[in-house]
C-alpha cells in the first residue's frame, strides 16, 4: 500500500493484538486468530503485527513470518497490517521484505 493511501486510513485506533505463547514458549498461533477475530469486532483503522511491548524482540525471524501470515490472513484485507520490524538493519530489511511478501501493507520500524 502506498503511503498516500495508508495516511487516510489511519485516523482512528490502530489495535496492537497480543501475541499469546504455549507452556513451552511456542507461539499459539490459534490464540493470536481468536485474539484477532475479537479485535476485529471493534471499530479500527489497523492493526501491529508483532510491534507492541518489545514483542519483536523476543521472536525468532520464523516466528515473525508465522505471526504476520497469520494476522493478513485472519484480517483478508479489512484493515491494513503493519509489521513490526528491527533488530539491526539486515534483519528489519529482511524482516521489511517478507512482510511484504507476505501481504503486510507497511512496517513499524523499531530501533535497535
Amino acid at each position: 500500500m502506498k503511503t498516500d493511501e495508508l495516511r487516510p486510513r489511519l485516523g482512528d485506533v490502530i489495535a496492537f493484538p497480543v501475541t499469546p505463547f504455549n507452556a513451552d514458549y511456542s507461539l499459539d498461533v490459534p490464540g493470536l486468530r481468536k485474539n484477532l477475530r475479537v479485535v476485529l469486532q471493534h471499530p479500527i483503522s489497523a492493526i501491529v503485527a508483532a510491534g507492541g511491548t518489545g514483542e519483536m524482540y523476543s521472536l525468532t525471524p520464523s516466528e515473525h513470518r508465522e505471526i504476520v501470515k497469520a494476522i493478513v490472513e485472519e484480517v483478508r484485507g479489512r484493515v491494513p497490517v503493519i509489521a513490526g520490524t528491527g533488530v539491526n538493519c539486515q534483519i528489519a530489511s529482511e524482516l521489511a521484505r517478507e512482510s511484504a511478501n507476505l501481504g503486510a501493507d507497511a512496517i513499524l520500524a523499531l530501533p535497535p
